[in-house]
């Protein structure tokens, strides 16, 4: 073969060669920006995914890299995700649910009974996602449900009455952040308080009247309240988020409510206002230890990938 025709052959191998040189890009990185969009936080983030705040930052420097693009800065209230960050969740979370259905392509679907304790919130923004992907790919999986406040799941996880716990205020070993939820301020669209654009501040609360979630949030309002040195005048307590949205938006009062107890329709009852100081709390999964079998450890999953898609589904 004369010189000259293996030195084009050699030429175009090493442009092919070059050409299929592909960024380097692992699942840790994929579960690390999820869980960052998830979280804003290095540290509630490492502590999430078992790993170090180091290995967090080498993860998502690794997939600026890979992506040639920057997908997070700091900000005042937090990690928040750049233009480029939005883009590259969508494909991550995308790409993480297909290596997750490649893996269990070929696993038997799950049987028996998984028994599932959450707060309200919960119990309509992430569980129903869950309960859909079980019909789907696991039809022999029976889940129920127990809806209650952060003391009734705490309760009922500890005491081996549910396997598994969704709320806020708990804790335990191997309590996980699931996904970060801001709070929110509502009022009647009417209504001065709600013709206001600019964020609701701590002063808005003083001596307003108040109307008080009971299907958990009290406590954690009540802290908050003490924090901000104000004093609502609370005119009544609901333990239905349905009913508490239709007593705000027909005017008799305001309220403060975590934004996954937000129902689809809310933009046509309320007003919805930032909080300025932003506040958020971490909705978290805790586990009965003695109850984890194959079929909790399963639904844990559809669990978490119903929080990546609501938070993909989210823009706050």
């Amino acid at each position: 073969m004369p010189e000259n025709t293996v030195t084009s052959i050699i030429r175009k191998m090493n442009d092919n060669l070059q050409y299929m040189k592909i960024p380097h890009v692992n699942t840790t990185m994929l579960r690390v920006l999820v869980s960052l969009a998830e979280t804003r936080s290095f540290s509630r983030t490492a502590e999430g995914l078992c790993i170090t705040q180091s290995a967090v930052s080498h993860a998502i420097r690794g997939l600026e890299e890979a992506v040639g693009a920057q997908l997070v800065i700091r900000a005042r209230s937090g990690l928040e995700l750049t233009s480029a960050g939005h883009k590259a969740l969508g494909s991550a979370s995308e790409a993480l649910s297909a290596l997750q259905a490649l893996l269990c392509a070929g696993q038997q679907a799950l049987v028996g009974t998984v028994r599932l304790a959450a707060v309200v919130s919960a119990s309509t923004a992430i569980v129903p996602a869950a309960l859909s992907l079980a019909r789907r790919h696991h039809p022999g999986l029976n889940v129920m449900l127990l809806v209650g406040t952060d003391a009734e799941v705490t309760r009922w996880v500890e005491s081996g009455i549910a396997d598994i716990g969704l709320a806020y205020d708990i804790g335990g070993s191997g309590c996980a952040p699931l996904i970060e939820d801001r709070l929110y301020a509502i009022g009647a669209v009417r209504s001065p308080f709600g013709r206001e654009s600019a964020p609701a501040c701590p002063s808005d609360f003083d001596g307003a009247d108040f109307v008080m979630s009971a299907a958990g949030c009290a406590p954690m309002l009540e802290s908050l309240f003490d924090r901000w040195n104000v004093k609502p005048n609370i005119v009544t307590k609901v333990s239905d988020m349905s009913a508490l949205f239709a007593i705000v938006g027909a005017g008799h009062g305001v309220s403060i409510v975590p934004g996954l107890a937000f129902p689809s329709d809310w933009q046509e009852r309320v007003t919805r206002r930032h909080l300025h100081p932003i506040e958020r709390r971490s909705l978290r999964m805790t586990l009965c230890k003695s109850n984890i079998d194959q079929s909790v450890s399963g639904f844990m999953s559809l669990l978490k990938e119903s929080c990546r898609a609501e938070t993909n589904g989210r823009h706050v």
